[in-house]
C-alpha cells in the first residue's frame, strides 16, 4: 500500500517521504530506533525517580533551556533486549543499580507507538521497584561521551499521580502506578 518515495535526509534519525499507491503527494516519516523508557519506583519511600536533562526539541519561550522531566530511557542503538538496555540506561542516567530480573516489562513486554502518524519508533515500556541501596552516590549523571547530563528528580507519588506532566510516557506510567495502587487497596 505505501512505498518509499525517497530518503531526504540520513543521520541520528531518517527523514524519508513515502507515497500511498500511485500517489507522488509524499507523506513524510521520521525513522528511528525503537527505545525503551521505564519507572522507577522507591516504595519503602513512597516516591518515583525520574531525570531532568535539556532537551533541544523541548526549547520554547515558556522553556529557553528546553528542561524536562522524564523517565529513564534509551534507544536501542546497541544489539541488546529491552530488559538490558533498560539496565543500562538505568545505571547512566540516575545511577541506579538494577539487574534484568527487577525489571517488569509492561504490556507483555510488546513495544508501542509514540506517535504513529510520523515516527517509526515504538516504545517498550518498564517498571522497576528500587530501594536506597540500588543507588549510587550522587544527583547527575549521563555519558560524556554523548553530551548526556540527567540530574536525579525525585517525586513524591502523590505529586506523580497528580501531574501535570510534560512527557506523555511519564503520564502514562503514573497511570500504572495508580492502577497498583488502586489494586492493592
Amino acid at each position: 500500500m505505501f512505498r518509499l518515495f525517497a530518503t531526504l535526509y540520513t543521520g541520528f534519525v531518517s527523514l524519508e517521504a513515502w507515497a500511498r499507491g500511485n500517489e507522488t503527494k509524499p507523506i513524510l516519516v521520521v525513522r528511528s530506533t525503537d527505545s525503551c523508557s521505564g519507572l522507577l519506583y522507591d516504595r519503602p519511600r513512597n516516591r518515583v525517580l525520574l531525570v531532568r536533562q535539556n532537551r533541544a526539541p523541548m526549547v520554547r519561550d515558556d522553556n529557553p533551556d528546553g528542561s524536562i522531566v522524564e523517565l529513564v530511557a534509551g534507544r536501542f542503538d546497541r544489539a541488546v533486549g529491552p530488559k538490558a538496555l533498560f539496565v543500562a540506561e538505568a545505571k547512566e542516567e540516575a545511577g541506579a543499580n538494577i539487574t534484568e530480573e527487577d525489571v517488569e516489562l509492561l504490556n507483555g513486554g510488546r513495544p508501542m507507538a509514540p506517535s504513529p502518524g510520523i515516527l517509526t519508533e515504538r516504545c517498550t515500556l518498564a517498571f522497576v521497584e528500587i530501594r536506597e541501596e540500588h543507588l549510587d552516590a550522587g544527583e547527575t549523571f549521563g555519558v560524556a561521551a554523548e553530551h548526556e547530563v540527567t540530574n536525579r528528580e525525585w517525586m513524591s507519588v502523590q505529586g506523580f499521580l497528580s501531574g501535570p506532566h510534560d512527557d506523555l510516557r511519564v503520564y502514562t506510567l503514573a497511570r500504572e502506578l495508580e492502577c497498583r495502587l488502586l489494586r492493592k487497596r
